[in-house]
């Protein structure tokens, strides 16, 4: 009889959330709906960019691979240049660098990758490493002059533009990530992180069409990338305001990634904003663990001031945590 009532008790709970997020999605779709018959031509919704919007791109746009002495990406053949001594050491270097940075270690892949480029000062890769290594570590204007570097070195190889409209993107400059998102896909036209920054982009400008549509590319090239989902998600929940969508990519995102603090710090965040405490207690507290090696203090700071709000409005409430999403659509 206890695990009867056990069962009924979360069936319930799980039921009162979807509930919560389905008024909240239907009573903000009528508010928008009421404020596009009034005004045709809507403010731009600008969500600021914060610091948690680096932290997914390691483990979908990293490359494993040694790299090529010139990018394959690029339409018209360019000459090669024969590897001095120097290039195939660097190439092994270059490889243990980002083997170091797939595992989250981003100060030691910074540290390796700047033995690199001293070695090596044209190894456009090599730049291009440590910038990504140093936006992933929050120091969004190091990794610029690095991005910036490595562009200058190799202009026609689209993932670099792509990585750098990713830091223009948290920096804030969304004029110079469309320009570098746009000039990655002329290289690329399958370059998936253009696609999230376009998709990112178009929604501040309130082309909302463009914006999805970029998403649903994202997620074509990537279906298995938890990356993907929560960036979409992000936008579902700040800009289209829709917390039955936001909450089914942020769930999966996590089913896909399980140990990326961001995906439980933003399903955290959008189960407070609908008052369900339990479940976003134990989202927040899960991100502040998964923040502590690497330390991620933006992730942690966020997560701890959203606690402190749900002990303010729920006081001793326990975690519990939150129900099972359906599957995102396309």
């Amino acid at each position: 009889m206890r695990i009867l009532d056990s069962v009924m008790v979360r069936k319930l709970r799980a039921a009162t959330i979807f509930f919560s997020l389905l008024a909240l999605s239907s009573l903000v779709a009528g508010t928008i709906s009421a404020c596009q018959q009034s005004e045709p031509t809507p403010a731009p919704t600008a969500v600021p960019p914060t610091a948690t919007e680096v932290v997914m791109l390691q483990p979908f746009s990293t490359p494993t691979s040694a790299p090529e002495p010139t990018s394959t990406s690029t339409p018209t053949a360019t000459p090669t240049v024969s590897p001095t001594p120097g290039t195939r050491e660097t190439v092994g270097m270059y490889s243990s660098a980002h083997r170091t940075l797939d595992r989250g270690e981003f100060k030691d892949a910074e540290r390796r990758f700047a033995t690199i480029v001293e070695i090596e000062p044209e190894f456009a890769r090599a730049w291009a490493g440590r910038g990504q290594s140093r936006m992933m570590q929050g120091e969004l204007e190091d990794a610029m002059v690095d991005y910036d570097r490595a562009v200058s070195l190799r202009p026609r190889v689209g993932s670099i533009y792509g990585e750098r409209a990713m830091v223009r993107v948290s920096m804030g400059d969304f004029e110079g990530a469309k320009r570098d998102a746009l000039r990655g896909l002329e290289l690329d036209d399958e370059l998936l992180n253009a696609h999230l920054v376009l998709g990112r982009v178009r929604a501040t400008e309130n082309d909302y069409d463009a914006a999805s549509e970029h998403f649903r590319t994202a997620i074509r090239l990537a279906p298995e990338e938890g990356g993907v989902y929560w960036w979409r998600g992000r936008y579902h929940r700040d800009i289209l305001l829709d917390a039955g969508a936001a909450y089914s990519d942020f769930t999966y995102a996590i089913e896909l990634n399980p140990a990326q603090a961001s995906y439980f710090l933003d399903r955290g965040i959008l189960l407070a904003r609908v008052g369900s405490w339990a479940e976003a207690k134990f989202d927040l507290e899960e991100a502040i663990s998964l923040s502590q090696d690497p330390k991620l203090p933006s992730v942690i700071e966020s997560a701890e001031n959203w606690l402190e709000l749900i002990e303010e409005r729920a006081p001793g409430v326990e975690p519990a945590e939150p129900p099972p999403a359906p599957p995102p659509v396309e």
